[in-house]
Protein backbone atom coordinates (compact mmCIF):
# COMPACT_ATOMS: atom_id res chain seq x y z
CA UNK A 1 0.00 0.00 0.00
CA UNK A 2 3.07 2.47 0.85
CA UNK A 3 4.33 1.67 -2.56
CA UNK A 4 1.07 2.60 -4.26
CA UNK A 5 1.15 5.92 -2.65
CA UNK A 6 4.37 6.65 -3.25
CA UNK A 7 3.73 5.88 -6.73
CA UNK A 8 0.81 8.44 -6.67
CA UNK A 9 2.71 11.23 -4.85
CA UNK A 10 5.50 11.25 -7.24
CA UNK A 11 3.15 10.67 -10.47
CA UNK A 12 1.26 14.46 -8.82
CA UNK A 13 4.91 16.38 -8.03
CA UNK A 14 5.95 15.30 -11.70
CA UNK A 15 2.97 16.79 -13.07
CA UNK A 16 0.91 14.14 -13.98
CA UNK A 17 -2.60 14.42 -14.19
CA UNK A 18 -4.43 11.74 -15.52
CA UNK A 19 -8.11 14.08 -16.72
CA UNK A 20 -5.65 16.80 -17.51
CA UNK A 21 -7.11 18.64 -20.69
CA UNK A 22 -5.13 17.77 -24.01
CA UNK A 23 -4.44 21.02 -26.66
CA UNK A 24 -3.22 19.90 -29.97
CA UNK A 25 -0.69 22.75 -29.66
CA UNK A 26 1.30 20.72 -26.80
CA UNK A 27 1.21 17.38 -28.66
CA UNK A 28 4.53 16.67 -30.42
CA UNK A 29 4.52 15.80 -33.72
CA UNK A 30 5.03 11.72 -33.25
CA UNK A 31 1.46 12.38 -31.42
CA UNK A 32 -0.52 14.73 -34.06
CA UNK A 33 0.31 12.08 -36.67
CA UNK A 34 -0.64 9.47 -34.85
CA UNK A 35 -4.36 11.36 -34.15
CA UNK A 36 -4.12 12.00 -37.98
CA UNK A 37 -3.44 8.41 -39.01
CA UNK A 38 -6.53 7.38 -36.39
CA UNK A 39 -9.40 5.29 -37.94
CA UNK A 40 -11.36 7.74 -35.37
CA UNK A 41 -10.91 10.77 -37.73
CA UNK A 42 -13.53 11.74 -39.78
CA UNK A 43 -12.69 11.87 -43.64
CA UNK A 44 -13.84 16.07 -43.88
CA UNK A 45 -11.68 16.62 -40.40
CA UNK A 46 -8.69 15.38 -42.55
CA UNK A 47 -9.19 16.97 -45.75
CA UNK A 48 -10.25 20.33 -43.86
CA UNK A 49 -6.52 19.20 -41.93
CA UNK A 50 -4.83 18.93 -45.01
CA UNK A 51 -6.14 21.98 -46.56
CA UNK A 52 -7.78 20.63 -49.39
CA UNK A 53 -10.85 22.48 -49.20
CA UNK A 54 -11.35 25.59 -47.65
CA UNK A 55 -14.75 26.58 -45.46
CA UNK A 56 -17.32 28.61 -47.01
CA UNK A 57 -20.48 29.42 -46.74
CA UNK A 58 -21.70 25.56 -47.92
CA UNK A 59 -23.36 22.27 -46.90
CA UNK A 60 -19.34 20.89 -46.45
CA UNK A 61 -18.68 23.48 -43.96
CA UNK A 62 -21.75 22.82 -41.90
CA UNK A 63 -20.68 18.92 -41.94
CA UNK A 64 -17.37 20.05 -40.81
CA UNK A 65 -18.89 22.32 -38.26
CA UNK A 66 -21.23 19.69 -37.14
CA UNK A 67 -18.20 16.96 -37.06
CA UNK A 68 -15.88 19.61 -34.85
CA UNK A 69 -18.85 20.36 -32.45
CA UNK A 70 -19.94 17.14 -31.72
CA UNK A 71 -19.02 16.43 -28.16
CA UNK A 72 -15.78 13.56 -28.05
CA UNK A 73 -14.87 11.26 -25.56
CA UNK A 74 -11.05 10.53 -26.81
CA UNK A 75 -8.80 13.59 -25.83
CA UNK A 76 -6.72 13.57 -28.38
CA UNK A 77 -9.47 13.83 -31.17
CA UNK A 78 -10.98 16.57 -29.25
CA UNK A 79 -7.83 18.32 -28.75
CA UNK A 80 -7.94 17.79 -33.12
CA UNK A 81 -11.79 19.07 -33.47
CA UNK A 82 -11.10 22.05 -30.97
CA UNK A 83 -8.13 23.07 -32.80
CA UNK A 84 -9.91 23.18 -36.32
CA UNK A 85 -12.72 24.74 -35.12
CA UNK A 86 -10.55 27.43 -33.55
CA UNK A 87 -8.71 27.38 -37.22
CA UNK A 88 -12.12 28.26 -38.73
CA UNK A 89 -13.03 30.90 -36.23
CA UNK A 90 -10.53 32.70 -36.77
CA UNK A 91 -10.24 32.63 -40.62
CA UNK A 92 -14.11 33.24 -41.20
CA UNK A 93 -15.47 36.42 -42.32
CA UNK A 94 -18.77 37.42 -44.17
CA UNK A 95 -21.33 34.48 -44.46
CA UNK A 96 -19.36 31.60 -42.41
CA UNK A 97 -18.57 33.95 -40.13
CA UNK A 98 -22.45 34.47 -39.79
CA UNK A 99 -23.31 30.76 -39.50
CA UNK A 100 -20.82 30.39 -36.45
CA UNK A 101 -22.47 31.63 -33.79
CA UNK A 102 -24.77 28.45 -33.22
CA UNK A 103 -21.51 26.09 -33.27
CA UNK A 104 -19.77 28.52 -31.31
CA UNK A 105 -22.39 28.76 -28.23
CA UNK A 106 -22.74 24.65 -28.98
CA UNK A 107 -18.74 24.00 -28.28
CA UNK A 108 -18.46 25.99 -25.17
CA UNK A 109 -21.60 24.53 -24.16
CA UNK A 110 -20.73 21.01 -24.66
CA UNK A 111 -17.08 21.46 -23.07
CA UNK A 112 -17.05 24.94 -20.70
CA UNK A 113 -14.07 24.17 -18.52
CA UNK A 114 -11.87 22.69 -21.76
CA UNK A 115 -12.78 25.83 -23.79
CA UNK A 116 -12.84 28.46 -21.14
CA UNK A 117 -9.41 27.09 -19.13
CA UNK A 118 -7.92 27.54 -23.11
CA UNK A 119 -9.47 31.16 -23.61
CA UNK A 120 -8.27 32.04 -21.01
CA UNK A 121 -4.76 31.91 -21.72
CA UNK A 122 -5.73 32.91 -25.32
CA UNK A 123 -6.91 36.59 -25.62
CA UNK A 124 -7.12 36.79 -29.15
CA UNK A 125 -9.27 33.63 -29.52
CA UNK A 126 -11.27 34.62 -26.84
CA UNK A 127 -11.59 37.55 -28.28
CA UNK A 128 -13.01 35.87 -31.33
CA UNK A 129 -15.38 33.62 -29.34
CA UNK A 130 -17.00 36.20 -27.69
CA UNK A 131 -17.61 37.97 -30.63
CA UNK A 132 -19.46 35.21 -32.49
CA UNK A 133 -21.45 34.22 -29.17
CA UNK A 134 -22.32 37.96 -28.72
CA UNK A 135 -23.11 38.42 -32.35
CA UNK A 136 -25.45 35.49 -32.26
CA UNK A 137 -27.34 36.11 -28.78
CA UNK A 138 -27.78 40.12 -30.37
CA UNK A 139 -29.34 38.99 -33.37
CA UNK A 140 -31.43 36.31 -31.56
CA UNK A 141 -32.91 39.26 -29.24
CA UNK A 142 -33.61 41.39 -32.26
CA UNK A 143 -35.31 39.19 -34.07
CA UNK A 144 -36.68 37.21 -31.57
CA UNK A 145 -38.46 40.11 -29.11
CA UNK A 146 -39.02 37.28 -26.72
CA UNK A 147 -35.47 36.74 -26.44
CA UNK A 148 -35.22 33.00 -27.42
CA UNK A 149 -31.36 32.90 -26.82
CA UNK A 150 -30.36 35.23 -24.21
CA UNK A 151 -26.78 35.37 -22.37
CA UNK A 152 -28.84 34.05 -19.19
CA UNK A 153 -30.31 31.13 -20.67
CA UNK A 154 -26.22 30.20 -21.96
CA UNK A 155 -25.38 31.06 -18.38
CA UNK A 156 -27.28 28.19 -16.89
CA UNK A 157 -26.38 25.93 -19.31
CA UNK A 158 -22.79 26.55 -18.95
CA UNK A 159 -23.33 26.67 -15.29
CA UNK A 160 -25.15 22.62 -15.35
CA UNK A 161 -21.59 21.58 -16.76
CA UNK A 162 -18.84 23.90 -14.92
CA UNK A 163 -19.38 26.06 -11.57
CA UNK A 164 -15.94 27.67 -11.68
CA UNK A 165 -17.60 31.17 -11.45
CA UNK A 166 -13.91 33.37 -11.33
CA UNK A 167 -12.89 31.53 -14.96
CA UNK A 168 -16.94 31.83 -16.20
CA UNK A 169 -17.71 35.13 -14.91
CA UNK A 170 -15.07 37.63 -17.00
CA UNK A 171 -15.81 35.53 -20.22
CA UNK A 172 -19.83 36.52 -19.76
CA UNK A 173 -18.79 39.95 -18.57
CA UNK A 174 -17.06 40.24 -22.36
CA UNK A 175 -19.93 38.98 -24.12
CA UNK A 176 -22.14 41.04 -22.38
CA UNK A 177 -19.79 44.13 -22.88
CA UNK A 178 -19.58 43.41 -26.41
CA UNK A 179 -23.70 43.42 -26.92
CA UNK A 180 -23.86 46.20 -25.42
CA UNK A 181 -21.47 47.73 -28.38
CA UNK A 182 -23.62 46.52 -30.90
CA UNK A 183 -26.79 48.11 -29.36
CA UNK A 184 -25.23 51.47 -29.38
Amino acid sequence: MKLVLLLVQILLLSGFQPDSPVYWEVLTREEREKVLASEQVNPIVSDYYLERFAASDDALTERLLDVLTTKQKDKYLRALHFYLFNKVLVSSDGAVAEMLGPYTIKIVCEEPEFILTYLGENKSLEEAFVQSIGTEIYLSQVSTPDGQLSLDTLKRSILKKYTNKELIAPFFQQIEAFILQLKN
